[in-house]
């Protein structure tokens, strides 16, 4: 501020104030994800920090999340970052930032507590000036070490002049927090830090509904207003790994369960749930410790768990568990699918008509399945240790569920979990339940952004002379929809149809397929009408070589009907036969497939990463929208590193394969196709 004095009429002190140009931190505080200000929180759910600023206009402020022991100062091995993220302040002066608290979940598991009821935490936030000092011992520290180490505290040192320098130590400093390798050479200018707690029974802050600020009155709801669709009102976690129907579903299930007033909260545990049993696919036909399958090519045979010795004997058979929540012979013993001494081929029967039936018809049997025990079950927590260990709910935390030396096939199907603990032979229950809050937590961010809820149809509407295959722009969704009765001729012919994002109808065609259901690329016809416009073209010569599974098929048209790759050329897919053209093994089943890469010229030309006319909008776009419908899901599609404006870069959603002879710089290879799929018999 600066004071003078002036003279008009008698005299005077002016006052002008003067803008303060010293780069400082304000304060930082804590928030839940609904944005209200946060000081206890839950081990499942993300902590929003916000730092405010003056003078560091797009500079970069470097949070801290750590643990403090409560042990008085100096470092001890629970002094470790649980997570660091670095933001640039924006035109207000502000910075924010999100952790995921699971993480502090998973280190102190690694460090040997699997079931911590309560840990205090700070959040650190700090601006690191660009002038560089020496250091005789950069420390670089594992955020979750598993092997405690000694360690030496490095200390930024703080910067002439700074408001640092005037401060006295931040509680990180005073508890040896160690940098992280990319400040350590730097110095510290400012600091600003807040204190909070999480607790494990503390429940999570659901997001706010989008689009709507929790001062906002809701407006009173007009006559002809369509009621928003449930599973907008209840936006479930992991919301956003499945389809609209799936999410009203969950809801509906808990609230006949478990009644109206619970249904929010065992939903989302039972979406929790699901992403363990099904390793994120949330797919009724996910098997057991296998990757996940085109539905269409299980067999009964892929249900086997075939143990060998060293010698390639086998030592031992069993059944692999199958769909949302891994269904073992016992649970369908439980519901009536099958009795017990039936035999494994018809144990394989049932799971496999369980794999076919799609989602929808499975959660039916989900919610089978809790019924006569919905009593005992009281918390989400229960609904986990039900599917996996019914003898736990309602236990102490030390009970042992699973025993290396009683449990024998069942502790080892389930070893992973003492494995992320202590690997002492058992497991119990607070063990996996730290796997459930970790599987809770990561689905706080990943709720649903869209949401598409189609009035019901009627079974007329949908009744067709031949299977339909339905396309859905809005959630990449793909229908099959099989009618009571199929006209002669149309027995291995399905139509295929685009439902553009604005419901519109796009009848792309009639394609016959093999008994394989394996449809030739050769014969597809072109499409063009409302904005929507496929080509494909088949490399001259490869026309044999060009089958496609259906549901391959039908997610290739998803995609193209979203972008502009009307000149795009097969090079191959599979035989008719399901066989992979010779000299390539991978292309079993038309459940893979070459495409060459788009070009400037819009010709089909073929096409290498270098070339001058690769057009690397279009490509980018392709790979996206293969994504969106199912490719590289459950692996990655295959390409190569190249150079694009003086930068190595990749496609998305692709790997760097070059091995040899087998190169991928003039084509795409698709594959691992995981789409969002199911089937409705009319």
């Amino acid at each position: 501020m600066e004071a003078y004095l002036y003279k008009p009429e008698g005299g005077g002190l002016m006052i002008t104030p003067k803008r303060d140009k010293i780069p400082r931190i304000s304060k930082v505080e804590l928030f839940y994800v609904d944005d209200s200000r946060g000081t206890t929180f839950s081990f499942m759910e993300k902590l929003r920090a916000r730092a405010y600023a003056v003078n560091l206009f797009n500079k970069e402020l470097v949070f801290t999340l750590w643990e403090d022991d409560a042990k008085g100062g100096g470092h001890s091995k629970s002094n470790t970052p649980i997570a660091t993220q670095k933001t640039k302040v924006d035109h207000n002066g502000i910075a924010v930032t999100e952790f995921l608290l699971s993480k502090a979940l998973m280190q102190k598991a690694m460090q040997g507590e699997a079931d911590p009821k309560q840990l205090e935490f700070y959040v650190t936030v700090e601006y690191y000036s660009h002038k560089k000092h020496a250091t005789d011992n950069v420390e670089v520290n594992n955020p979750f070490p598993q092997t405690p180490k000694s360690k030496t505290s490095s200390i930024p040192a703080k910067a002439k002049g700074s408001p640092a320098e005037q401060k006295p130590k931040s509680k990180k400093e005073e508890k040896g927090i160690l940098e992280s390798i990319a400040d350590q050479f730097l110095e510290l200018w400012d600091w600003s830090e807040s204190k909070g707690t999480i607790q494990k029974d503390q429940p999570p802050t659901l997001p706010k509904p989008e689009g709507r600020s929790p001062a906002v009155v809701s407006e009173p709801k007009q006559e002809n207003q369509k009621e928003d669709c449930i599973c907008k009102r209840h936006n479930l976690i992991w919301g956003n790994k499945v389809s609209c129907e799936f999410r009203k579903k969950v809801v509906e299930i808990c609230a006949e369960l478990w009644g109206e007033g619970n249904k929010i909260k065992m939903a989302n545990g039972l979406m929790a749930v699901m992403k363990v049993e099904t390793a994120g696919s949330f797919k009724a036909h996910q098997i057991m410790g296998k990757p996940l399958q085109d539905v269409n090519s299980i067999t009964k045979d892929d249900f086997w768990l075939i143990r060998k010795n060293k010698d390639g004997e086998i030592t031992s058979k069993a059944s692999r568990a199958v769909g949302l929540i891994q269904f073992t012979q016992a649970a369908l013993e439980q519901i009536g699918e099958f009795t017990s001494g039936s035999g494994f081929d018809k144990l394989h029967e049932v799971k496999l008509r369980f794999a076919k039936m799609g989602e929808i018809a499975q959660l039916d049997k989900v919610k089978k399945y809790f019924e006569p025990s919905k009593d005992k079950i009281k918390s989400p927590e229960d609904i986990y240790l039900h599917v996996f260990a019914p003898n736990g709910v309602g236990k102490a935390d030390t009970y042992v569920l699973y025993d290396k030396d009683v449990d024998g096939e069942k502790y080892r199907q389930n070893e992973s979990v003492d494995k992320e603990n202590n690997h002492d032979g058992k497991i119990t229950r607070s063990e996996i339940l730290g796997r459930y809050r970790i599987s809770y937590g990561e689905g706080l961010p990943n709720n649903a952004v869209q949401f598409i809820c189609k009035e019901e149809v009627k079974d007329e509407s949908l009744a067709k002379d031949c299977v339909q295959i339905r396309i859905y722009y809005q959630d990449a969704l793909i229908e099959k929809h099989i009618p009571k009765s199929i006209k002669a001729g149309y027995e291995n012919k399905y139509e295929y149809i685009y439902i553009d994002k604005n419901d519109t109808e796009h009848k792309i065609g009639e394609y016959s397929h093999t008994n394989s259901k394996l449809v030739n690329l050769a014969t597809f016809k072109a499409y063009k009408e409302g904005g929507v416009n496929i080509a494909i073209g088949i490399k001259g010569g490869q026309e044999s070589k060009c089958y496609i599974k259906t549901l391959n098929f039908a997610a290739l048209i998803g995609a193209l009907a979203e972008i502009d790759a009307s000149d795009l050329c097969i090079t191959q897919f599979s035989t008719s036969d399901g066989g992979s053209p010779a000299p390539s093994v991978s292309h079993k089943e038309g459940v893979a497939g070459d495409l060459r890469y788009l070009s400037t010229h819009r010709d089909g030309r073929g096409t290498l990463l270098q070339d001058s006319h690769f057009d690397y909008e279009r490509n980018v776009a392709l790979t996206e929208a293969l994504y969106k419908f199912g490719y590289g899901k459950d692996k990655f599609m295959l390409s190569e590193n190249f150079n694009y404006n003086g930068k190595i870069t990749r496609l998305p959603h692709t790997l760097h394969y070059a091995r040899g002879r087998v190169r991928h710089h003039h084509h795409l290879h698709i594959q691992g196709l995981s789409a969002n799929f199911k089937e409705i018999e009319e």
